[in-house]
C-alpha cells in the first residue's frame, strides 16, 4: 500500500497511526514520506480532514494523551514549511 493512499476505513497508513495514538509507526510513515495534509476519504467516519484537523478533534474528545504524536505532526509541519511545503 503507497504511503498516502487511503485504507478501506478512508484514512491513510499516517492517519491510521494518529487515530490509534501509535507514535512509533506514525514517525516511521512520517520519516518515509507520509504527507500529512493528505485528506481523510469524505466517507470516513470524520469526513474530508487532513492528519492536522483529525488530531485536533482525537484531542478534543480527551480520552487520551496525543502528546507524542502531536510532536511527531508539529515537527512534520515545521519541516515541510521549511523545505517550502
Amino acid at each position: 500500500l503507497p504511503l498516502n493512499e487511503r485504507m478501506d476505513s478512508g484514512l491513510t497508513p499516517a492517519q491510521e497511526a494518529l487515530f490509534f495514538n501509535n507514535a512509533r509507526n506514525l514517525r516511521v510513515l512520517v520519516n518515509a514520506g507520509a504527507d500529512l495534509s493528505t485528506k481523510t476519504a469524505a466517507s470516513s467516519i470524520f469526513g474530508s480532514m487532513n492528519s492536522f484537523e483529525l488530531l485536533a478533534i482525537l484531542e478534543k474528545r480527551g480520552d487520551r494523551d496525543y502528546s507524542a504524536v502531536r510532536e511527531i505532526v508539529e515537527s512534520a509541519s515545521t519541516s515541510a514549511k521549511q523545505q517550502g511545503g
